[in-house]
């Protein structure tokens, strides 16, 4: 179990950091929304709660899910993430990394 728990801690702790970058003015307001994320690793908890999803000019901001922020720049689309739409939610893969489903409240 501690060593799930230390696997969790180091994989946020990753996420939280590559995930970080500068932000563009003119951000949309912020809209709530329930968030999940599944690791793909050995590891096989799913963390789940609310979030906060802003959008500008197709870059993708998630925030304030429990402790980590996730950047999903257009740009970088098919390159470093798939987006999807599944039954009217997003879904974003970081193959080998992690998806992160976004369900709008």
């Amino acid at each position: 179990m501690r060593s799930t728990t230390l696997v969790l801690a180091a994989a946020a702790a990753l996420v939280t950091v590559s995930e970080s970058l500068l932000r563009a003015d003119g951000l949309t307001e912020p809209v709530d929304a329930y968030c999940t994320l599944d690791w793909h690793n050995d590891c096989t908890s799913t963390i789940e709660g609310p979030c906060l999803v802003n959008e500008h000019e197709g870059h993708t901001y998630v925030d304030g899910f429990l402790y980590l922020n996730f950047s999903f720049l257009s740009h970088e689309e098919g390159v470093t993430y798939e987006r999807s739409d599944h039954q009217g939610n997003d879904v974003f893969v970081r193959d080998g990394h992690y998806s992160l489903t976004v369900i709008p409240d």
